[in-house]
């Protein structure tokens, strides 16, 4: 396999991969794109027992796209890392061998700045890896 990494606008990055030897219907496509996520929040005003009180669950959505940053943040808080030493996430695991993906569903204006696809988050380098175009969401 050989590849190529290259930088685009916005701060997306590809890497192009090729197998010569596979036929075509099986060839990796030319262009991965990886969309650099906005740095998480760290620090907040509300306490641990503030945002617990104020819990509620949500089942009417609304019907406008979320920002980039409130992507990025939900990632982080479900598997980012916390300790880049260490490669500590967010989230805890046994033995620390951390056995979960995760992966982002985007549907049309689902996401501002980000096209419609599924994305595999790198929490190693807080981005988005576009894996596949297209609608693959229920209404």
């Amino acid at each position: 396999m050989t590849h190529d990494e290259g930088y685009g606008k916005g701060g997306i990055t590809y890497t192009v991969l090729f197998k010569p030897s596979e036929p075509a219907e099986f060839r990796v496509p030319e262009k991965i794109e990886f969309i650099k996520l906005p740095d998480p929040e760290t620090t907040s005003i509300m306490s641990v027992e503030e945002a617990i009180l104020r819990r509620r669950s949500i089942r009417d959505y609304k019907e406008e796209p979320l920002a980039l940053q409130d992507v990025s943040q939900l990632l982080w808080a479900a598997q980012g890392i916390t300790d880049p030493v260490r490669k500590f996430r967010a989230a805890p695991s046994a033995g620390v061998t951390y056995p979960l993906k995760v992966y982002v569903v985007v549907g049309v204006n689902g996401v501002i700045g980000l096209n419609e696809g599924l994305y595999h988050y790198d929490p190693f380098n807080h981005r988005l890896k576009h894996l596949m175009k297209g609608i693959y969401a229920h209404s």
